[in-house]
C-alpha cells in the first residue's frame, strides 16, 4: 500500500507505481494499469465513495480488442457533454478490491481512460443520503432487497451531480462515453420487460427525469404498491413520464425511442433492451456460442440503439436483419458467463417481468405530495 498527504492507494496488481496527478494537484504514486484512490475525510468536506481510474489500456488483456460497429446516430459531436465524466457503481462488497474478484476488466463495462469511477458500498451508499437525502434513510435501512438498495443510492447520487452508471454484471461493446453526444441530458434503455432498464443511466446534474424518478421513490414507499413491481425500473419509468407531461406532452412512453428534445432544457436518449428469440440464429455478434447454449435465460437479452423501431423481434432474421442490427448493437445486460438474476454480484436481486406477474400504477394515492421543488429542497439542489 502507498501513501501520501492523507491519501491512501491500494495496488491490485503487482506493476510498478507511477505518479499520478489529483484534482488537490497533490502527487500521488498509482498502479500502471488500474489505481484506487480513497481520499480521507475533512474538516470541510466528506468525498464520498471509492474511486479508480484507468491509466492505461493493456493491449495483452483478454477483452482488450472488443470490436464494434456501433456509431451513435448524431448531428452535435461528442466534444462537449453536459453529462459529467464520472462512473457510479454501487453493490454488496466491501471494497473494490472485492469488485475486480468478480469484473476484472472495467472495460468490459464501458470504462475508458476519460471516465472517474467510484464505487458505493452499502456503508458509503447509506452515509451519501444521510448527508444529502436523509428522508430516504429509514427506507433504505429496511431493505432487504440488495437491488433496492442500489435504486436509491444511484438516483440519488445521479439526481445531485450526474454521471454515469452501470449495473456490475453490464457488458458493453461501446465505451459509455459514445453512448451520449453533447445534446444529451438523460440516458437510459427501455427495459425488455417492466418499465426503464435501470441498470444503465446517464444524467446531467439536477436533471429533471432523476429528480422525478426520486419524488417517485418516495411515493413508492409512502403507500402500498404491488409486490411484484420493481422500484427502479418502475419508478424510472413514472419519473420519465412525468418529465413527458410536463415538458413535451406531445410525446408518450409507448412511442418514444432513440434521442429527442423534451422541452428547452431536456435532451432524451433511449436504447432498447431486446430478448434474442432463436438466439444462435443472430450470428456470433450479437449471441456468441456461450450464450446460445445457456440455458439461463437472461443471457438472452441484448441492448440496441433502435430509433426506427427496426427491432429483433423475428424469429428467423436474414442476413440482412443480422446485419442491421449488429450495426445498432451496444452490448448485452449480463456478462457472458452469467447463470442466474443478479449473477451473484447483488443480495435478492430483481426478477424481472414475464418471470412474475405484472401490476403498474395500483391506483392509490400518496398521503402527501412528493414533488420536484420537494426533491430538491431536500437535496440542496439549485433551480
Amino acid at each position: 500500500m502507498c501513501s501520501s498527504n492523507g491519501f491512501f492507494f491500494f495496488v491490485l496488481f503487482s506493476t510498478p507505481c507511477f505518479a499520478l496527478s489529483v484534482s488537490s494537484g497533490t502527487q500521488i504514486e498509482a498502479s500502471a494499469s488500474q489505481s484506487l484512490v480513497r481520499r480521507q475525510e475533512s474538516d470541510l468536506a466528506r468525498v464520498f465513495g471509492e474511486s479508480i481510474k484507468l491509466h492505461r489500456v493493456d493491449h495483452t488483456r483478454p477483452g482488450a480488442h472488443i470490436i464494434s460497429k456501433f456509431r451513435l446516430n448524431t448531428s452535435v459531436g461528442q466534444k462537449h457533454l453536459k453529462i459529467p465524466k464520472q462512473l457510479i457503481l454501487t453493490g454488496p462488497f466491501a471494497s473494490m478490491r472485492e469488485v475486480f474478484q468478480h469484473r476484472g476488466d472495467l472495460r468490459l463495462m464501458g470504462v475508458t481512460q476519460e471516465l472517474h469511477v467510484r464505487y458505493f458500498n452499502n456503508t458509503e451508499c447509506h452515509a451519501y443520503l444521510e448527508e444529502y437525502m436523509p428522508l430516504l434513510v429509514k427506507f433504505y435501512n429496511k431493505q432487504r432487497h440488495g437491488a433496492y438498495k442500489g435504486d436509491i443510492c444511484r438516483t440519488a447520487i445521479l439526481a445531485r451531480e450526474g454521471g454515469f452508471y452501470v449495473d456490475l454484471d453490464m457488458q458493453l461493446v461501446a465505451p459509455l462515453l459514445d453512448l451520449v453526444d453533447d445534446e444529451t441530458t438523460f440516458m437510459t434503455a427501455k427495459s425488455g420487460t417492466e418499465g426503464c432498464l435501470n441498470a444503465i443511466i446517464a444524467a446531467s446534474p439536477g436533471n429533471l427525469v432523476m429528480l422525478n424518478t426520486l419524488a417517485e421513490m418516495e411515493k413508492w414507499f409512502q403507500y402500498e404498491h404491488d409486490e411484484n413491481e420493481l422500484l427502479g425500473p418502475v419508478t424510472m419509468q413514472r419519473g420519465l413520464e412525468n418529465t413527458l407531461a410536463a415538458e413535451c406532452p406531445e410525446k408518450n412512453w409507448s412511442t418514444v425511442r432513440g434521442q429527442f428534445k423534451c422541452g428547452a432544457n431536456n435532451a432524451v436518449r433511449l436504447f432498447q433492451e431486446q430478448h434474442l428469440p432463436n438466439c444462435e440464429q443472430w450470428g456470433s455478434t450479437l449471441c456468441p456460442s456461450m450464450r446460445a447454449r445457456s440455458g439461463f435465460e437472461g443471457q438472452k437479452y441484448a441492448l440496441f440503439d433502435l430509433p426506427h423501431n427496426h427491432g429483433v423481434q423475428i424469429t428467423h432474421p436474414s442476413a440482412e436483419d443480422i446485419a442491421l442490427n449488429e450495426q445498432v448493437f451496444i452490448g448485452w445486460p449480463r456478462f457472458e458467463g452469467c447463470d442466474g438474476w443478479g449473477c451473484g454480484l447483488t443480495d435478492h436481486p430483481d426478477v424481472p417481468y414475464g418471470e412474475v406477474s405484472h401490476h403498474y400504477y395500483n391506483g392509490k394515492k400518496s398521503k402527501k405530495s412528493v414533488t420536484v421543488d420537494w426533491v430538491k429542497n431536500h437535496m440542496h439542489i439549485a433551480n
